[in-house]
């Protein structure tokens, strides 16, 4: 009985640490993700401001 509930105390650490590995790992590539978007954002608003510029003179 005793390893029993050894066991099964392992099972839920190792599901809790495969959650948290989980999560953390999704706010990684959430991370990555925002930043590669912000420079796209960037780069298309500078080619904006270089298109409207061209057309203005």
């Amino acid at each position: 009985m005793l390893e029993g509930l050894r066991a099964q105390a392992d099972a839920q650490r190792y599901a809790l640490l495969a959650a948290y590995l989980t999560l953390t790992a999704n706010v990684v590539n959430t991370m990555i993700a925002r930043a590669a978007y912000s420079e796209e954002i960037l780069r298309r608003r500078a080619k904006w401001s270089d298109f409207c510029a061209s057309r203005s003179t």
